[in-house]
């Protein structure tokens, strides 16, 4: 799990704060690596010329394996948390 120290960059809260955040940094990691698989995506699909049958299987590959990520990544799939 990504865990963001603020007090080692000299950054100073209150507790309320530094809990909220930390709370909050599992969410921020779901949906940054969603925006990256997303333009990773894209840029494949826009600049990698290759037959539409061949992007078609890649996105709804690409697609499954992220909503199984994310099944399992909120536990509704296998075990706990893996971020």
């Amino acid at each position: 799990m990504l865990c963001i120290d603020f007090q080692k960059f000299g950054i100073i809260f209150n507790n309320s704060i530094i809990t909220k955040l930390k709370t909050m940094t599992p969410l921020i990691t779901v949906l940054i690596t969603l925006v990256v698989v997303g333009l990773i995506l894209y840029l494949i699909n826009r600049f990698i010329p290759m037959a539409s049958s061949i992007k078609s299987i890649l996105n709804i590959v690409v697609i499954i394996a992220v909503i199984i990520w994310l099944l399992k990544v909120f536990g509704i799939w296998g075990g706990g948390s893996t971020i």
